[in-house]
């Protein structure tokens, strides 16, 4: 568990389940900001059902609070999940020099030449990478590569129609996100097209 990864998402401003879901994963960070708990274990730890922590975990990435990676190797590979928590630098300790105390008197002080040779080490400041900025609804947005193997892993179909629903309804909610591919595949999951059961697959049932 990682003290600074949890304090990091206590202070995010997020919907209660979706932070809940953050907190969980930040608890089962390790000092890198990367955890595998699966989604039955998230389930048990936030005592939310299975399709709100999906939602949740899709909100998280489409706001790029976390990237979702794949374990190398092994057939049945576990989803990593990396927190894009802000590089936090420790400040170094100020140590407290005592002064000499003053003495009577006046004594011959020694000035030594600086040597020439004596360099002060360097001292550039170290740049956080700052997080990328939500941005409105590109005007040429489509279904990306991304997209399409993403829904053909999972099952879902009839993408066009996903793909206009989710486009009206961001352009007149003014929605922004930092990782639009994200928020369209959350939409597609959550049904915002409200296809009837005939045209959805028993996957999205």
């Amino acid at each position: 568990m990682s003290n600074e990864a949890l304090t990091w998402a206590w202070g995010q401003r997020l919907k209660p389940t979706t932070k809940l879901v953050l907190i969980c994963l930040a608890d089962h960070a390790n000092e890198a900001g990367k955890c595998w708990p699966s989604l039955t274990r998230i389930q048990q730890r936030t005592g939310c059902a299975r399709s709100t922590v999906a939602a949740g975990l899709a909100d998280l990435e489409a706001e790029g609070f976390i990237v979702r990676e794949r374990s190398p190797g092994g057939r049945h590979q576990a989803t990593v999940y990396r927190l894009k928590q802000s590089d936090s630098r420790t400040s170094p300790r100020l140590e407290l020099v005592r002064q000499p105390a003053k003495q009577s008197g006046s004594r011959t002080k020694t000035v030594r030449p600086p040597d020439p040779n004596h360099k002060e080490p360097s001292r550039t400041p170290i740049r956080t990478p700052a997080r990328k900025a939500k941005t409105p609804l590109p005007a040429n947005f489509a279904i990306s590569d991304r997209v399409h193997e993403w829904a053909e892993r999972k099952g879902y179909r009839h993408l066009d129609e996903h793909l206009e629903a989710f486009r009206l309804q961001a352009l007149a909610k003014g929605y922004r996100y930092v990782d639009w591919d994200a928020a369209l595949m959350t939409a597609i999951r959550n049904n915002w097209a409200q296809l009837n059961p005939t045209k959805r697959t028993r996957r999205e049932l």
